[in-house]
């Protein structure tokens, strides 16, 4: 499981009661709403993953991270991440709270083979959430109670990654 310091809270999976607070951070404009955190919803660690289990997708204990450059491995107690090698939803906190929960996809041929798809839709149901993408190619906001929408969502990812893709042979 490879964690890239750039992907870290680029795509959050926060509280619905943030899309004004999401939607100002989509446009870019000053922030006038105060952001529900999402500790603050008192989801703990254990929960969470049971929720994500249930979904199918494999729990990895240990986690490579890229930071300022170098790798390094470790079984991580804060953070813990769900889905495949290269496409997970991850969560963290210091304690058995979560604090933050976001979306790593670095592999767009295999997201289709994943359950990625039906852990956001859980999350979403059980807890009410919407997924934020601030990557300035993408700067949308997804409602993960609805599956189309999250499925129209990771389409357009894989879309845009085939281009990219193309465009660079």
């Amino acid at each position: 499981m490879l964690l890239l310091e750039d992907d870290y809270l680029m795509i959050e999976i926060m509280s619905s009661k943030n899309l004004a607070f999401a939607k100002e951070l989509i446009e870019e404009t000053e922030s006038k709403t105060e952001q529900i955190k999402t500790e603050e919803l008192h989801i703990s660690k254990k929960e969470l993953s049971d929720l994500l289990k249930n979904a199918k997708l494999n729990e990895y204990e240990n986690i490579s991270y890229l930071w300022n450059g170098k790798l390094e491995t470790r079984k991580d107690t804060k953070t813990r991440a769900f889905g495949s090698l290269e496409n997970a939803i991850f969560f963290d906190g210091a304690t058995d709270t979560v604090e933050h929960i976001w979306l790593s996809l670095n592999n767009w041929k295999e997201i289709a083979r994943t359950h990625i798809l039906d852990g956001l839709h859980s999350i979403g149901n059980k807890y009410d959430m919407i997924l934020v993408d601030t990557y300035p190619i993408q700067n949308k906001i997804v409602n993960l109670k609805k599956k189309k929408e999250i499925k129209q969502y990771l389409e357009l990812y894989i879309d845009f990654r085939k281009e990219a893709e193309n465009e660079g042979t």
